[in-house]
Formats: C-alpha cells, structure tokens, sequence
C-alpha cells in the first residue's frame, strides 16, 4: 500500500484544508460532523485548576442539537463541596435564580460494606449537580461526572438534565450518585456555569452535542 503525501490540500471549490503540511478547521469541522449524523459532536474543552467557576456561552449552546452531555474529569473541590450548575438565557450575563429542582439516591461500597443513600428533593437557585464532593490531594479520589442537559433551548417545555456523579473516598470506598434535575422555567437557554458550593475547583470539562 502506497502513501500520498501532500504540503498543500484544497476542496474543489478552494477551500483549504490542508495547509503546509497542517489540517485547517475546515478539514474535520462540527457541521461536517453534525451533517454526517455522528451521535455525539465534542463541541468545546477547559481546563481550569482553582477556577471560581467553569462558563460555557451561546457558541455552544445553540439550536443545532436538543441535548448535550457535559464530562467533568478529575475534578477536584478546594474543599468538599457541592457541584452547581446554573443556566442563563443570554450567553453568562444574567443567570437564573430560582426553580430549580434536583434529587437523587446514592449508592455505595467500601471493602467490607454496602450501603444506600437517601433520596431528596431540593428547589433552590441552582441544581445540586454532585453531592459532597470531596477534597483529597491524590489521584484515586479525583471525581468523574457526566450530567445530560436536555432541550435548554425550547422555550416551550421545562429544561431538565441528569446527571451521573463517581466520587471517592480516601479510605477507598467509592459512591455512585444519580441526580435528577428540573428548571420550572419555560425558556430558551443559551448558556450555563458550574461552581462549587464553596472554594474552588480544578479538573477538566467537556461539552459534547448530542443528535437525538
């Protein structure tokens, strides 16, 4: 099998894709992706260390898809703390404060017991998107949380999310929380924050469109 190699690579219509050896944007683009019917599309990465909050805007959160998924690794509080989230109608200006619903059930194991967590229902100025997220410099109990956000863009219907919370403890047990979520507001939402309760917090946070 032969290899072709090229400085320079244009589509018929001039558009560069390859550029002195490096691919352009335009090579594999989010609406190529989008187009091509790909489940999930990776919209947009930060990675932050004793950040007061984590903003994503209206250049992420937009029309083109109805759900997204948000991957929140290795995170890690300044001191145990809740994970919030927040959402707001016009790209992190002015956020919403009030109807906000969650609840969730908590399971757990260490190396000699089982137990399960009580569930609740809070309606406060924020989700609870991760309960008692522990601060512990050490790499088994960073903390791993995907949360799927759903229609926040549909003014017509309610915007809900779920969330799936892994954290750790230092003597080695570990706790799996799903968290449901509701925002008795019925408008469009083009962005949102995450923030810890109190502190700060460190790790790495994805969005992801999802095609439904």
């Amino acid at each position: 099998m032969g290899t072709l190699k090229v400085d320079n690579l244009q589509t018929r219509g001039g558009t560069a894709l390859i550029t002195d050896g490096a691919a352009t944007t335009n090579l594999v683009s989010t609406t190529s992706l989008k187009n091509a019917d790909m489940e999930m599309v990776k919209l947009s990465t930060q990675g932050v260390s004793g950040a007061s909050s984590v903003e994503f805007g209206s250049s992420v959160i937009t029309t083109d898809y109805e759900q997204y998924i948000i991957k929140c690794t290795k995170l890690i509080p300044s001191a145990t703390a809740h994970l919030y989230m927040q959402l707001a109608p016009d790209n992190n200006s002015t956020y919403d404060t009030a109807n906000y619903y969650s609840g969730y059930g908590g399971f757990g194991s260490s190396n000699t017991t089982a137990s399960t967590g009580a569930n609740y229902v809070s309606n406060g100025s924020q989700w609870n998107t991760g309960n008692n997220l522990l601060h512990t410099p050490t790499a088994k109990s960073k903390q791993d949380i995907t949360i799927r956000l759903i229609n926040p863009m549909d003014s017509a219907v309610y915007t809900t999310a779920y969330s799936d919370v892994m954290k750790y403890y230092s003597d080695g047990s570990h706790y799996w929380f799903p968290l449901a979520h509701q925002h008795q507001d019925a408008s469009a939402f083009n962005s949102f924050k995450l923030y810890m309760s109190s502190g700060t917090l460190s790790g790495r946070f994805t969005v992801y469109g999802v095609q439904v």
